[in-house]
């Protein structure tokens, strides 16, 4: 038997982004407002905490590659983000939804107030009356408030997932023995 662990038993980063893909699964599959919520958060708060999961699977020399400081340096998870922001671009955006999410109010951290996260429902036809007839469909998205540029969060995370991914397959941390199939 494996010992005890404060984690339900993942171990690595490779089973964080399982984790992280079923959340997002969850998010797609998601037909009400509080379940899309849930899941778009629980996306944001793993794949911000990913971070820490491969920082802790790596040697010291790739820690001081990967984020600009030594172990047990404070700035090292703002380090990884600005060290690989070309190859995780998206991941800023998750650490403030995350740490809102912990926080309420960023106070320690750069928030930027043109990111926003939202819900909606979507009517298929569009609604116009009380004789329509359709289907309506929660949504979660995130906003860009000075472009009005809005994606859905499934969309958005997709992206986090698929970055991650190639992350930890060029890093050597991506582990086919979960069941992946070779690409």
């Amino acid at each position: 038997m494996d010992k005890p662990t404060k984690t339900f038993g993942l171990a690595d980063p490779m089973a964080v982004l399982l984790k992280l893909e079923f959340d997002l699964e969850r998010l797609k599959a998601a037909q009400y407002t509080r379940d899309q919520q849930y899941a778009a958060l629980d996306c944001s708060i793993w794949a911000f905490h990913m971070i820490d999961w491969v920082l802790n699977a790596i040697s010291n020399d790739d820690h001081v590659r990967l984020t600009g400081y030594a172990r047990n340096n404070g700035k090292a998870i703002d380090g990884f983000i600005t060290t690989n922001e070309k190859r995780l671009p998206l991941l800023n955006v998750c650490k403030q939804i995350a740490l809102t999410s912990k926080h309420r109010v960023l106070t320690r951290t750069r928030d930027d107030p043109d990111l926003l996260t939202s819900h909606s429902i979507e009517f298929d036809p569009p609604f116009d009356g009380p004789t329509w007839e359709g289907a309506a469909r929660a949504v979660a998205y995130l906003r860009v408030e000075s472009t009005g540029e809005q994606v859905e969060a499934y969309h958005f995370f997709e992206g986090v997932v698929a970055q991650w991914r190639g992350f930890l397959k060029s890093e050597k941390l991506f582990d086919w023995s979960y069941g992946y199939e070779p690409e």
